[in-house]
């Protein structure tokens, strides 16, 4: 057995069932082996969303997402992919080709030093450099993935040693272990919270990693405390849930902040800093009870009061246990929810046309089912569906917040609908992020993927234009032409739509969800209103008085 086997075999063992990428002459050996096991090829058209479809299939299970370039350019249009996964807390591994070994120490054609070309967007970046390392490479690979904070690892693999006899010990394996927080630090954080009057809830990424849902819901529920979630963390708490609230991440003085400025003390729960900084929604510094897998970053805005590190759903159940109960929730939580929930029902009433922001969610949110999935790309439309879409189970709603890249809706789609066939998935887009990865239509159609494409079309950068305006009160260089999309879906060989009056979106939106193969709908939107909303929050949206 060869070494590129040896990898392919280690890789079956540890449960991976896809592998995604682009073939390349210095890769064809191990894609050979993979030709010859369990895993399933998927042919991407660049490496880029190859790596996003692998940073999916990490966010969706838990095992890292493998996927597979060859040297120099192939494994370059790897970095934006990997950044991603490393940046968003997702598991994921990487491997390329690279030139034989005899090549590396002098320049040559399309050579570039991998290893250390992905260093600085990896957890670790290594190279297999004996018959001896496949095995213990990927074990190694996967623990560092996968233990907290989860992120990228890439492996590169020479020409000449992907068919070299591997002689590596069978049977490595190892386990990452739970770990609790001290007795002493568990009383601490109950002393804090008890002493609180008015205690709220901060809902990270790490929550849904966690598989802390539960957990955080039942802590809520006997303080009584709100619960807010970052836009990574949204379904940590079901938006039905009498204590949620509201998404923290946008800018201003949105709901989020209102809420913060009325606590007096903040759980911070599988927080963060990367998509929301401290500095950002506690400037008047509310003490902190910490509660994640690794300790708090040094920062004078997240003054810690109290840690528990270590498993979130065992330090949260012993927690519950110990938080005195009480009985209702805050008035001023309970008038900010209710505000809340009159906004977005006042959405659902609207019958403007082209459609606004608001009325987009309200139809999606309606067509769907609580355990269908939405990948939402990066662009004003991730404001909008971060601040205002409610999500009603975990790990339904996936918002790339830590490198926040564009063009991650339809590759994350892809590999969605593939580890998760029996759900219904919605991919959504602005126009901008659309065309970035717009090849992948064909993967699309290939795979015969039931998916749905909302593309919201306003021809245009429009977060960046909202951002000129809010700046400059003027904006520039942000408009563009676009194709006809309905005939450009069908180019690909899947079905396109265009809404083209306000009362359309939901029947569109319920057939297609319903389809046996992925549609793709124009829907034109109305992005005055990111004027309207960022005046809303520049004054706060709880001030009657504005």
């Amino acid at each position: 057995m060869n070494i590129a086997e040896e990898m392919v075999q280690s890789l079956e063992e540890k449960g991976v069932r896809y592998l995604f990428g682009v073939p390349g002459e210095e890769n064809i050996d191990f894609l050979e082996a993979v030709r010859n096991s369990s895993i399933q090829f998927i042919l991407t058209r660049h490496e880029q969303t190859a790596a996003m479809m692998a940073a999916m299939v990490g966010r969706l299970t838990g095992i890292p997402g493998v996927c597979l370039s060859t040297l120099g350019p192939g494994a370059a249009n790897l970095a934006t992919g990997v950044a991603t996964a490393n940046a968003d807390g997702l598991p994921l591994i990487a491997i390329a080709g690279q030139a034989e070994t005899n090549r590396l120490h002098h320049p040559s054609h399309q050579m570039v030093d991998l290893p250390e070309f992905f260093r600085p967007i990896t957890k670790w970046s290594t190279t297999i450099r004996h018959s001896s390392a496949p095995r213990e490479t990927i074990e190694k690979a996967f623990n560092l993935a996968m233990s907290e904070r989860p992120g990228a690892v890439f492996i590169e693999l020479p020409e000449d040693l992907a068919v070299k006899e591997g002689d590596s010990v069978t049977g490595i394996a190892s386990a990452l272990g739970r770990v609790e927080a001290a007795e002493i630090d568990m009383k601490r954080a109950a002393e804090q919270i008890n002493a609180a009057e008015m205690p709220l809830i901060l809902a990270g990424a790490g929550t849904l990693r966690g598989k802390a849902s539960r957990e955080v819901a039942a802590l809520s529920e006997k303080l009584c405390a709100s619960v807010l979630e970052t836009f990574m963390g949204k379904g940590a708490v079901s938006w039905r849930l009498d204590t949620h609230l509201a998404a923290a991440g946008t800018w201003g003085r949105d709901w989020a902040d209102e809420a913060i400025d009325k606590a007096d003390l903040v759980l911070a729960i599988g927080y963060d800093y990367i998509e929301y900084s401290p500095v950002r929604w506690n400037k008047e510094r509310k003490q902190v009870v910490h509660i994640n897998w690794q300790e708090a970053e040094v920062d004078a805005h997240y003054p810690v009061v109290a840690s528990l590190i270590g498993d979130l759903s065992c330090n949260l159940a012993r927690l519950t246990e110990l938080v005195r109960e009480r009985t209702a929730l805050p008035a001023p939580f309970a008038e900010l929810r209710r505000k809340i929930r009159q906004e977005w029902e006042e959405a659902g009433q609207d019958t403007a046309f082209p459609l606004k922001p608001s009325k987009i969610l309200y139809d999606l949110r309606a067509a769907m089912n609580d355990d269908d999935l939405v990948v939402c790309d990066v662009g004003a439309h991730k404001v909008w569906l971060g601040r205002m879409f409610p999500v009603f189970a975990p790990d339904t709603c996936f918002i790339s917040n830590g490198l926040a890249t564009m063009g991650v809706a339809l590759p994350g789609a892809i590999a969605a609908k593939l580890v998760k066939p029996e759900r219904r998935v919605v991919a959504v887009c602005g126009d901008g992020g659309f065309l970035m990865n717009v090849q992948e239509l064909e993967t699309a159609a290939r795979l015969k993927l039931p998916l749905v494409i909302l593309l919201w079309r306003d021809g245009g950068y429009g977060l960046i234009e909202w951002k000129q305006l809010e700046k400059f009160r003027h904006s520039h260089h942000v408009t563009f032409g676009n194709p006809d999309f309905v005939h450009l879906a069908r180019s690909f060989g899947i079905e396109g739509c265009r809404v083209e009056k306000g009362e359309e979106l939901r029947p569109l939106l319920e057939k297609a969800l319903h389809a046996e193969g992925p549609v793709l709908i124009d829907c034109p939107v109305d992005y005055r209103e990111n004027l309207k909303l960022e005046e809303k929050i520049r004054f706060g949206c709880g001030d009657e008085t504005r």
